[in-house]
């Protein structure tokens, strides 16, 4: 198995911390993170989702581990040839004010590893920068 660790660039974003951990922890507000144009069949409760990625594969992921405020990690389940962990860590910098980052670990296979890297760096860049564009 190989590993890929993925780290955004750090994100200053214009919004409350606790508004922002409460609007990304909750799936029903994930798929305002993830690229509009390549998702398909999103479907979710508070602490999980599933859904299409045009052309790749199908995912579900699941709540792992909450601290509140400043960090909400999830994980793949039932996705096949791959397991990926987001982690989403948030910093107060005041009250209107935000440091995001997104951690993005996967392993797979060192075939699938050529294929997924760069989307999945793509990926992870994506999701901390529409951070931005959250309505909280």
């Amino acid at each position: 198995m190989s590993n890929i660790n993925i780290e955004s660039e750090k994100q200053i974003v214009n919004k409350n911390n606790v508004a922002l951990f409460d609007f990304i922890s909750d799936f029903k507000n994930f798929k305002a993170l993830l690229p509009e144009d390549r998702i398909t069949d999103y479907t979710c409760d508070t602490d999980w989702c599933n859904f299409n990625i045009s052309g790749l594969a199908s995912i579900r992921l699941i709540t792992e581990e909450k601290i509140e405020h400043s960090l909400i990690k999830v994980k793949s389940e039932n996705v096949r040839n791959i397991e990926i962990e987001i982690s989403i860590s948030l910093k107060k910098l005041d009250e209107m004010s935000t440091e995001g980052t997104v951690i993005l670990k996967a392993e797979t296979n060192s075939f699938l590893k050529i294929m997924v890297e760069q989307p999945l760096k793509n990926l992870t860049n994506m999701i901390a920068k529409k951070m931005h564009d959250l309505p909280v």
